[in-house]
């Protein structure tokens, strides 16, 4: 556990290096076709690395790569977002939602499945999902921070069932 604390604290480190070290954009231009953001995010189940890019106005694919918390593994998200409405303009921030399908592919490992998979051997799996989430988009500077909730079905070798994960993430665009 201590390495594994240890290699996310690391991974947040050279975040807020890039971060602080990139040259500053106008967050009005958030929003535009070609704008990539790239930050962290952490939720159920897990920490790591998320990126936004917006592919035209009012859509965007985001990804993300975390850890698992407690299943000794890993996961991959990709979502196509489209940015419906903004419930709140002001002079500071955006605040705004979106929503869209997605997919995710995950990889437990040996740890605890005997508990939630049957077996002490790994399990490797896809989900078809949708995203929905809330996010605030700032003025002053080119970043976001959002909340998602995305259900879906998960499917492996041991058969189908419930996939959700939420995640709080922030990025910083370039």
């Amino acid at each position: 556990m201590r390495d594994e604390m240890k290699r996310h604290i690391l991974m947040l480190a050279v975040v807020a290096a890039m971060l602080l070290s990139a040259t500053v954009v106008s967050a009005g231009e958030l929003a535009r076709p070609g704008r990539f953001g790239l930050g962290g995010a952490m939720g159920w189940p897990g920490i790591g690395l998320s990126t936004n890019t917006f592919v035209s106005q009012g859509v965007s694919i985001q990804a993300a790569a975390y850890g698992f918390w407690s299943f000794n593994g890993f996961a991959v998200d990709v979502d196509c977002l489209f940015w419906l409405h903004t419930i709140v303009r002001h002079r500071a921030f955006d605040f705004t939602w979106y929503a869209g399908p997605g997919a995710a592919f995950a990889y437990w490992g040996g740890v605890g499945l005997g508990r939630y998979g049957g077996t002490r051997g790994g399990m490797l799996g896809g989900a078809i999902k949708g995203s929905a989430g809330l996010a605030l988009q700032f003025k002053d500077a080119p970043v976001d921070l959002t909340w998602q909730l995305s259900p879906g079905v998960f499917v492996s070798q041991y058969g189908a069932g419930l996939w959700l994960t939420s995640m709080l993430a922030s990025r910083f665009y370039f």
